[in-house]
């Protein structure tokens, strides 16, 4: 289980074993660190309990033309957004396959237990096998078989957010409150 770093968390120890509870709560400031750490996670192989790369991408979409929303907090969202979708980027000339599994965000890399938050590789020979890009290119495949690139989201709509989002942080640093047109 991953507890983001400096979450409020509580651990109780009772004949031996150990309970921890965790409130899924991070907060902007803390998302450069919890990105790097998954990367730690990925690497044991441990599974990730807090799907930070979409809490970020949803986050973000959301704070779009609030007028509340705080300069620093949604600049280190963008940041963070930026990070994630350039860790899956490729050349345009790539076709992609959109994914048909209903669930966009609940899909596992089956190599290393990491969250898949948009583009990887699905084995065409195996049920159900998802392989993230990061295990790939450290060489862990899927028995030799034929790999189909797939992607969840049109990478348009996510370059769309990303244009969306630094137009709005324009505005903020401009002093408006909510962009117009």
């Amino acid at each position: 289980m991953i507890i983001p770093p400096l979450a409020a968390h509580q651990v109780l120890n009772m004949n031996g074993r150990s309970i921890k509870v965790a409130w899924n709560r991070i907060i902007p400031k803390f998302l450069e660190y919890s990105l790097h750490e998954i990367k730690l996670y990925n690497e044991l192989m441990k599974p990730e309990v807090y799907k930070i790369k979409s809490m970020v991408f949803h986050s973000l979409k959301n704070r779009i033309n609030r007028v509340n929303t705080s300069k620093s907090d949604f600049y280190l969202l963008l940041t963070a957004y930026k990070q994630i979708i350039h860790d899956e980027f490729s050349p345009e000339n790539i076709e992609w396959k959109l994914n048909p599994k209903a669930d966009i965000h609940s899909i596992i890399c089956n190599k290393c237990n990491g969250d898949i938050f948009n583009r990887f590789y699905n084995c065409t020979e195996c049920e159900d096998v998802d392989i993230c890009f990061s295990c790939i290119l450290k060489g862990r495949e899927c028995n030799n078989h034929t790999l189909q690139l797939m992607e969840c989201i049109h990478w348009n709509q996510l370059k769309k957010l990303e244009d969306d989002a630094d137009v709005f942080l324009k505005d903020l640093n401009e002093g408006s409150s909510i962009r117009t047109g």
